[in-house]
């Protein structure tokens, strides 16, 4: 394994590596690779309907993107989660972490994804699909997660819109993560996370509260909290904040 540290950024649950474009120019480097998940932006690799398959085609795409690590992961959202899920799984090859915005599972998020997952389960039949005449119940629905969100007009929907729009039925393919979302503490215990962790929460976050961040702590150890401003979207709207609280606690040697 090679001893140059490979920086990874992983995209949230409402976007892709081409949403956190701005924030990936502010953060700089060369040996920095924004990477699409599976069921996210080109990233169609499969995986079995659980976390640690997922966390293995995530690995993947990594290791096809980036090359051998070690890497110190940035997640933004859901991409937190899967960084500390990568740490667990794959401890040699995960360096360090960053944790933007991550979510607790068993406080508002949780709440958040039972009941899209239960009303879109009611506009969709056994295949998973939404038919035309329930088409603009589900766009409403998703409008109304960006502003859950606080992403800014536009960021959200868009990549929910290509899916809408590309066929006369909505493949949720968004459904199998919803439900593995919610099953994420079942299978990943954060205080088994033995790698540097940085912890990034931003004010007027809708979803992750100090309470959430707390606990999280207590599970992480060796983490240095430093909060941003920005709601959930953080590196969305205030990319250059968000990376230059990165360096700085990178170079203050946290998670180094």
């Amino acid at each position: 394994m090679s001893s140059v540290v490979t920086t990874v950024i992983l995209h949230g649950f409402s976007g892709d590596s081409a949403s956190l474009g701005d924030f990936v120019n502010a953060y700089g480097h060369t040996n920095t690779y924004a990477v699409d998940m599976p069921e996210f932006g080109t990233n169609h690799r499969p995986y079995d309907r659980n976390w640690p398959s997922y966390a293995s085609a995530v690995m993947d795409s990594i290791r096809d993107a980036a090359g051998r690590g070690p890497y110190r992961i940035i997640g933004h959202s859901q991409g937190a989660m899967i960084a500390y899920a990568l740490a667990v799984q794959f401890p040699d090859d995960v360096h360090s972490i960053a944790l933007v915005c991550p979510p607790v599972y068993g406080s508002r998020l949780g709440g958040i994804f039972l009941m899209v997952n239960t009303l879109l389960r009611r506009l969709m039949g056994d295949d998973r699909t939404v038919s035309l005449h329930q088409r603009p119940r589900v766009v409403k629905l998703m409008s109304w997660l960006s502003k859950v969100h606080n992403w800014p007009s536009g960021a959200f929907d868009r990549f929910h819109a290509i899916r809408l729009g590309e066929s006369e039925h909505y493949t949720a393919d968004m459904m199998k993560l919803m439900d593995m979302l919610v099953d994420f503490p079942k299978v990943y215990d954060t205080s088994k996370v033995a790698k540097a962790a940085v912890i990034l929460p931003s004010r007027n976050d809708r979803i992750v509260g100090n309470r959430d961040i707390q606990w999280l702590r207590r599970r992480l150890p060796r983490a240095t909290v430093t909060w941003v401003r920005g709601g959930h979207a953080a590196p969305v709207i205030f990319p250059q904040e968000v990376a230059s609280a990165l360096h700085t606690a990178f170079a203050s040697g946290s998670a180094s």
